[in-house]
């Protein structure tokens, strides 16, 4: 059952960020937050709609497996993007947090 709703939800995210109608460029901001276990990386798309609206969605949240640099990113993220079928072109921005995680 939540696999399910996971793909509906998915598939719905997947269709707002098309380029008919979220524009071809994509911008996209990163936050991580560290624990005692594990530590998560969330990654969010950044678009405007047809309508000039500016949205976001939050596209996947990772367990990072190493350190919060900007390293890791540069290995993660076309993975992250590849998931969510978004070419690395359409990419036109990607921010990072700068807080001390």
């Amino acid at each position: 059952k939540v696999e399910e709703v996971h793909h509906k939800i998915a598939d719905k995210i997947k269709e707002k960020i098309q380029p008919k109608n979220a524009g071809y460029y994509l911008s996209f901001t990163t936050d991580c937050w560290p624990g005692m276990t594990e530590s998560l990386m969330c990654l969010t798309c950044h678009f405007i709609n047809k309508e000039w609206t500016r949205k976001q969605v939050e596209v996947n949240t990772k367990v990072m497996n190493g350190s919060h640099t900007g390293e890791y990113l540069t290995e993660t993220f076309p993975n992250m993007l590849e998931e969510w079928n978004i070419r690395k072109d359409r990419a036109s921005l990607v921010l990072r947090d700068r807080g001390a995680n």
